[in-house]
């Protein structure tokens, strides 16, 4: 269970960056725009990427631990709409 754990997280965590990313390009299509003094350069080492895979990472796991992900399986909504189809 543990490696499968390690692959479910590791997965959350590359979809959190694939989303994160895609918000954050979507914000810089509004007014909602970070004035910067200096040069924004903090992300030249993918420092944005590798938060966000690892919160992504922590919150599947923290789930797991907290049994979120067992509920989920049985009161979420892909399991009420399997319900509905039986």
């Amino acid at each position: 269970m543990c490696k499968q754990l390690i692959i479910e997280a590791t997965i959350v965590g590359l979809a959190t960056i694939l989303v994160g990313v895609c918000v954050q390009e979507l914000l810089k299509k509004t007014t909602l725009k970070v004035q910067c003094e200096t040069p924004c350069d903090w992300n030249k080492n993918y420092i944005k990427e590798i938060s966000l895979f690892i919160t992504g990472f922590m919150l599947h796991v923290l789930f797991e631990i907290m049994g979120a992900n067992s509920w989920y399986v049985k009161h979420g909504s892909a399991a009420l709409s399997l319900k509905g189809t039986r």
